[in-house]
């Protein structure tokens, strides 16, 4: 059941929105009565081109609509036991709502890679994604973490988020496990940031987050 959903002023002033074209403005818009209180529905065209009638589309382009609208990061395309599903970004910026009701749709699996490129998150999920790949034994290889949940990496300042405070965590651990790694050796060569302890001093990401703000 659609439900009734608000727009911001500042939605018009934004520099992100601003990418869009009108009708990819237009189509995300008319995600947000559809979607759940948690930003969540079906990822089905065939039922969204009728629910979004009004916009004249076919099913063909309306699916492409999505898939730029997952490449601008307004939306995340992505598949759980083989269902696919949307993910409305930066939800809670949008829509404030009042006792919102748990949503059955199962969430952006911290594994998913849906956004490094269009349509990807419509192909089977199999938990192989950034930082749960898998190497010949069955173990997980040594690929870096994301610093960020799923549903913020392409945020510079991403709002607060307990997910996204999972993975920092997550990825200053594996900083701490790859600086304390002996070499070959048995030496450890690289040094902690003097400014950021846990990061390493080369290529410290907190200093280059510093340097660009």
């Amino acid at each position: 059941m659609a439900r009734i959903r608000s727009v911001k002023p500042s939605f018009f002033m934004s520099r992100a929105v601003k990418k869009l074209t009108d009708k990819q403005k237009l189509v995300w818009q008319g995600l947000w009565p559809n979607a759940d209180d948690e930003g969540r529905l079906l990822d089905e065209p065939g039922i969204l081109v009728g629910l979004l009638w009004a916009l004249s589309v076919s099913e063909p382009k309306l699916d492409q609509i999505l898939d730029d609208l997952h490449r601008h990061g307004r939306i995340i395309r992505y598949v759980v036991a083989g269902e696919r599903y949307i993910q409305v970004t930066n939800w809670r910026e949008h829509q404030k709502i009042s006792k919102p009701t748990p949503s059955l749709i199962p969430p952006v699996p911290l594994t998913d890679d849906s956004r490094s490129a269009p349509g990807a998150g419509r192909e089977a999920s199999t938990g192989e994604g950034r930082g749960g790949e898998r190497k010949g034994g069955g173990g997980v290889n040594d690929a870096e973490p994301p610093t960020k949940c799923p549903l913020h990496q392409s945020m510079d300042f991403p709002p607060r988020c307990p997910q996204c405070g999972d993975a920092r965590r997550a990825h200053e651990a594996w900083l701490r496990a790859q600086k304390n790694k002996p070499t070959v050796s048995g030496i450890v060569t690289d040094e902690d940031c003097p400014k950021h302890p846990g990061r390493p001093a080369r290529g410290c990401d907190r200093c280059a987050e510093e340097a660009v703000a």
